[in-house]
């Protein structure tokens, strides 16, 4: 399983990612460009529909800000 942020202007990384219990994920990351952000999920290099995710948009980001986020499959 592979997860990714991207940003307002395009640029898109990794994210850090656990498999929990009852196919839920656990998916931590640090948003790094205020606006909204799209988390989408990956099985094997293959965008898995319907998991893409907005959050946001962020006014602005303080300093060592992380977020998790718990998606159920």
């Amino acid at each position: 399983m592979e997860a990714t942020i991207t940003t307002p202007s395009g640029v898109t990384e990794l994210c850090e990612i656990r498999d929990e219990p009852d196919n839920l994920f656990d998916v931590k990351f640090t948003p790094i460009e205020a606006g909204t952000n799209i988390i989408s999920l990956k099985q094997k290099g293959i965008h898995i529909a319907g998991t893409d995710r907005s959050l946001g948009p962020f006014c602005s980001l303080p300093q060592n800000l992380h977020i998790n986020l718990c998606i159920l499959l």
